[in-house]
């Protein structure tokens, strides 16, 4: 087998189906024209506001009263005027205002204009079985809310709203259905939202003016409360200056140290002068060598040992005051912490209670007036011309989207179509099945208009014609003739061609002066009288069932040599009358008189058929192009290969793709 060529592959499907893809252009191009039509024209109208901040000090009304501003915005309120306006609070003003939900109950119940009027005859087809099942029970009937479909509608169709790249501008389109009301609604629902923002600061400057008048008094008490604690602390020690106190005692104490030191000095000498008059007292009493000395010597040592006292008391009397010196001092740094304590939570307690003071001043400023800490302003307002074209659709768009959509779809459609197509459409498609089939006994039959009806008028071009189409078909037959007349012409279904075939094989083998009868052996649609315009009278089915050998051929019809027995009146059982030896008897008696015997039977799935077919000498299959299908002609390849096939005859074919353009290939 061949592999499939370009040709095959693309260029055949759309020559083939020309009208399917013509038709199928055309078709879905007006669908998406007619439903381009059936949207409803609308404008858009952009109003752009500008959202920025204030300076960073920003006078309210009062000159010692400023707002912070930060330091960066970014885009976070512009963020918040596209939520706030894409609110159903602020929609729902909108169709309030301008009664869009009035609109629309408008054109849902009493549609004006031709567009609506369609819309809604469709929407009442499609609503229809529903409209049945609430009519009868089956299903429960709501209320139709246009508020809610209007503010839906609204949000989801009319209404655009986007902060622009790396700006602080906010663009808020509207698409409405005159250029008026859309200009209209843009500027008023930029307005509204601006007005919506600033009231919802304002809230915000209620809710905290309460929370800090709520918090005032309790923090006021604590801060007099600390206040009072500070001046009671203040007074009770007569506080002036903890540092000139501690210098005081400080040097006091160092005093004292130094005297202890000198005292415990002098102390120590007295001791051991003491020792060294009672060590002189005892040698002396051993010795008694005199008693003045003596004398002297104990005197020496009351008067030490008074020193001794005297300097013991005063020692034990600096280390009382220097302990008392020390516990003052330490008692003077624990009120100075104390008191360090008390005014720092003093000056805590009076910052939290003026910072508190401060904010409920500015926060009741800012409920009083319309200025805050960002500013937002309508620098392009609104406006489209009575005069403007609509913004959508847009016909540039739509029409040349549709013939593309149109265009790719009737392609896809006609590669589909010979995707699933299972006829037979080449000389290759039948190889494909009857394998090792002699080529040369395909013949192919084109289509011809002259041929189409045979009951044209017989002329010496008509002629020319069937011997021209047919020349090959009748000299296979008188080329490999071994005595073999009765030609069997059969298909494997009906309206394939059959009877065309037989007739102008017999008118073929008529001009070639041969002597030639044609039988009409369609018990189902014999259509030989129609065809040659024979009178209707007795035929094949009277010759089967009667006795009598009556002649009911037509003899020399439209040709010499050529005769015709029709079927004759149909019959309630048509395999009777093939299942006997008198159809056999009767082809016997014919083979004795003509060349050649063509039978035109019905399709091979026929029980007649099947019997003739044991008859025939002879067969031709029919198979019509792009008609007959593969897998109808399988099931019945091995019926067509009981008897030797004589030839297949490719009938109708014709060059789907013009001889013009294989030019180009």
């Amino acid at each position: 087998m061949k592999e499939k060529s370009l040709k095959d592959l693309i260029f055949y499907p759309l020559f083939r189906y020309k009208w399917t893809l013509i038709f199928t252009f055309i078709g879905i191009f007006a669908m998406i024209m007619f439903l381009t039509f059936l949207i409803t024209p609308t404008y858009e109208a952009t109003v752009k506001i500008l959202v920025h901040q204030n300076p960073k000090q920003q006078p309210l009304i009062f000159e010692d009263i400023s707002t912070p501003a930060q330091e960066s915005i970014k885009t976070d309120l512009a963020n918040d005027f596209v939520s706030v306006a894409q609110s159903q609070e602020i929609a729902l003003a909108i169709i309030s205002q301008f009664k869009l939900d009035e609109r629309l109950r408008k054109k849902v119940e009493a549609p004006e204009e031709l567009r609506d009027k369609i819309k809604k005859a469709i929407v009442d087809v499609i609503k229809y079985p529903f409209d049945l099942l609430e009519k009868y029970g089956l299903l429960e009937s709501k209320p139709k809310d246009y508020v809610a479909e209007a503010v839906e509608d609204f949000l989801d169709d009319a209404l655009e709203v986007e902060v622009e790249e790396d700006t602080r501008v906010v663009k808020l389109s509207i698409w409405e259905e005159s250029p008026s009301l859309a200009t209209q609604i843009a500027n008023t629902m930029a307005k509204l939202v601006i007005d919506k923002l600033i009231e919802l600061e304002k809230q915000q400057a209620e809710i905290v003016c309460d929370f800090i008048k709520s918090q005032l008094k309790p923090v006021e008490e604590k801060y007099l409360q600390s206040l009072r604690q500070y001046e009671l602390f203040k007074e009770r020690w007569n506080v002036v200056s903890f540092d000139e106190q501690k210098s005081l005692k400080l040097n006091t104490l160092e005093n004292l140290k130094s005297e202890l030191a000198e005292t415990l000095v002098n102390l120590e000498d007295r001791k051991k002068a003491l020792a060294q008059v009672k060590k002189d007292i005892a040698l002396q009493e051993k010795k008694l060598e005199s008693l003045s000395l003596y004398q002297n010597l104990l005197k020496q040592r009351a008067q030490i040992e008074i020193n001794i006292q005297s300097l013991e008391g005063r020692k034990n009397g600096l280390e009382a005051n220097i302990q008392q010196l020390e516990e003052e001092l330490a008692n003077i740094i624990k009120r100075e912490n104390e008191f360090t304590r008390l005014q720092q939570q003093k000056d805590i307690d009076e910052k939290v209670f003026l910072a508190l003071k401060d904010k409920l001043r500015k926060f009741e400023v800012q409920k009083a007036t319309r200025l805050s800490e960002f500013d937002m302003r309508i620098v392009d307002p609104a406006y489209v011309s009575e005069y403007a074209d609509p913004d959508w659709p847009k016909l540039e768009i739509f029409v040349p989207v549709g013939l593309f959509v149109s265009f790719f779809t009737a392609i896809g459609l006609v590669f589909l179509l010979n995707y699933f197509d299972g006829s037979i459409r080449s000389i290759d498609d039948i190889e494909e099945i009857f394998v090792n089939f002699p080529l040369e006994k395909i013949f192919v039959i084109k289509k011809n208009k002259k041929l189409a009806k045979t009951k044209t008028n017989i002329t010496s071009a008509w002629k020319k014609t069937v011997v021209d189409s047919f020349y090959a078909l009748s000299s296979v037959l008188l080329l490999e003739n071994k005595g073999q007349k009765v030609v069997l012409v059969t298909s494997p279904s009906k309206e394939e061609g059959k009877t065309f075939i037989a007739v102008n094989l017999a008118f073929s083998l008529a001009m070639r002066n041969q002597k030639t009868l044609l039988i009409d052996a369609n018990p189902w649609h014999p259509s030989l009288n129609n065809l040659l315009k024979l009178p209707e009278g007795p035929g094949l089915s009277e010759l089967l069932q009667t006795e009598g050998e009556a002649d009911y051929i037509h003899k020399d019809v439209k040709l010499a040599n050529l005769d015709v027995l029709t079927f004759g009146k149909s019959v309630s059982d048509f395999l009777e009358l093939f299942l006997g030896e008198k159809f056999d008897h009767l082809l016997d008696k014919f083979k004795s008189v003509y060349d050649y015997i063509i039978i035109d039977t019905s399709p091979l799935t026929s029980y007649e058929t099947k019997k003739i077919l044991s008859r025939a000498e002879r067969v031709f299959l029919v198979l019509r192009y792009g008609y007959t299908n593969k897998s109808d002609l399988l099931k019945l390849k091995t019926i067509c290969e009981v008897k030797s096939l004589a030839g297949i005859i490719f009938n109708d074919f014709c060059e789907v793709i013009p001889f013009w353009f294989k030019k180009f290939l």
